[in-house]
């Protein structure tokens, strides 16, 4: 999430991290996305805490596409 957080932040992590940490990143990313995804199968869309999975959701895409984008630079 650190570095989630340092690429929203527009931080430069390329001196940071290296390609196999930025590819660990995800792994939490994707938990998060798929825990998110089976949690609002219980809700009705228009159900709030749906809308509030949908938002957390939503961050961890962004996060994920500023993650595969940063590994992209580094192959």
């Amino acid at each position: 999430m650190y570095i989630s957080k340092a690429l929203v932040q527009e931080e430069d992590v390329g001196s940071h991290y290296s390609k196999e940490d930025l590819e660990h990143a995800l792994r939490p990313i994707d938990s998060i996305i798929h825990k998110c995804k089976a949690g609002q199968a219980k809700y009705a869309v228009e159900n709030s805490t749906f809308v509030r999975l949908q938002k957390i959701i939503d961050a961890m895409i962004i996060a994920q596409m500023l993650i595969q984008a940063e590994i992209r630079t580094k192959s």
